[in-house]
């Protein structure tokens, strides 16, 4: 797969990285254990397990473009999904961002959203775990 960028009458054609979900299983402590493989087209792939203790959460922002460096985030939040989606409601309360798609499953959160807002407009706390 490859990406097309346009900056001013500037196209940019770039390859994606390819991910592939190899496994998900449970760890001996109960926690999701997920092994995938990453890498570009022609650079072979890399094989990662980690871990996920709580939910892994994933923002990835549509509006993304010259005029937002607010890209996107992924982090991992040691609350349950439910915690997880109140935080969503708040960010939406707030104004941050809209969502266009969501996707949830007990270890799982990805929030497909758009914003024009600057990182440095972004409250401080905005993925701050939900607890604080």
């Amino acid at each position: 797969m490859r990406a097309t960028l346009s900056l001013q009458n500037t196209i940019i054609t770039m390859p994606l990285p390819n991910t592939f979900v190899l496994s998900n299983s449970v760890s001996e402590t109960g926690n999701l254990l997920v092994t995938h493989q990453v890498g570009f087209p022609g650079d072979g792939l890399t094989s990662r397990t980690y871990e996920v203790y709580g939910v892994d959460a994933i923002w990835h922002n549509q509006y993304a473009g010259p005029d937002t460096d607010f890209i996107g985030m992924r982090k991992q939040f040691g609350y349950d999904i439910n915690a997880m989606i109140l935080l969503v409601a708040k960010h939406l309360s707030d104004g941050l961002y809209e969502v266009i798609s969501m996707n949830a499953s007990p270890r799982s959160l990805t929030v497909v959203c758009g914003s024009t807002k600057m990182r440095r407009d972004l409250p401080p706390d905005m993925f701050a775990d939900p607890s604080m």
